[in-house]
């Protein structure tokens, strides 16, 4: 199975667009400035986060195939919602 290019950029834009919000949180530019590389080590946990939760959903629809962005998406979406709400906590 191959992925479309442009679409899977537009996901990985989307992810950008993201975590460039999450740091613009005044918690988390506090959280930034006290531990620096912990920080730039957070995109590539973020990303593992989603590749994870994107998994869990493929494997819960069966592993049935042709649905990688749509998971994908879904997973990003679900993992934004969980760090916007614990930055707002």
């Amino acid at each position: 199975m191959f992925l479309n290019i442009p679409t899977t950029c537009a996901a990985a834009n989307r992810t950008a667009r993201l975590w460039q919000q999450m740091r613009r949180s005044p918690h988390a530019q506090r959280s930034y400035k006290k531990t620096p590389l912990k920080a730039l080590s957070e995109p590539e946990q973020l990303q593992d986060q989603i590749r994870e939760r994107a998994y869990e959903l493929y494997e819960s629809r069966g592993r049935e195939d042709g649905h990688d962005l749509e998971d994908w998406l879904r997973a990003e979406e679900e993992i934004a919602r969980e760090k916007v709400r614990s930055i707002a906590a």
